[in-house]
């Protein structure tokens, strides 16, 4: 190989590690390593996750799930946590007997498949400004906003919202 070919292939190897980062900053694959959002996802689910959904005013909506980052690092590392979000600021968020309700109004789950919700740490919360309450679709084992550890999502914590499984 000559000169002019190992500057050609150097430049497109430049433009492709580029272009690769740039995606990055978009979009950003996440493997499910838990098992608290069962049966929607699964351990060793690939997911897509968009970090501009939630950029300006735009803001999560109750039924997203999204991607965030746990309050508590492991080991000094960053840990993302994945949840469904549930109750948005303002709202007060209740679970009793198995449901939960939003505003004294029952919320309606079908992604839940008939499986009750079990009372948690917190039974009762309302949802701070510029923060949500999230919860995992298999409530018996996630960590979620029902725990003092975890408690209502601040946005800033939000890394972005899942668009795509694979």
């Amino acid at each position: 190989m000559n000169f002019k070919a190992y500057s050609i292939l150097l430049r497109d190897a430049a433009v492709a590690a580029a272009s690769a980062a740039a995606a990055m900053r978009i979009v950003m694959p996440v493997i499910v390593k838990q098992s608290s959002m069962e049966e929607t996802l699964h351990p060793n689910d690939r997911l897509l996750v968009s970090r501009l959904a939630y950029t300006g005013a735009k803001e999560p909506a109750r039924g997203d799930i999204i991607v965030f980052r746990d309050k508590k690092a492991d080991q000094g590392r960053k840990k993302f946590l994945i949840k469904r979000v549930i109750g948005l600021p303002g709202e007060t968020v209740r679970t009793e007997n198995g449901t939960v309700a939003i505003d004294g109004r029952t919320l309606d789950e079908p992604y839940l498949n008939g499986c009750p919700t079990p009372d948690g740490e917190i039974t009762e919360c309302r949802v701070p400004e510029s923060s949500f309450f999230v919860m995992g679709d298999n409530r018996r084992f996630s960590r979620d906003s029902r725990l003092r550890s975890v408690g209502c999502v601040p946005k800033e914590r939000i890394v972005g919202k899942v668009i795509g499984i694979r």
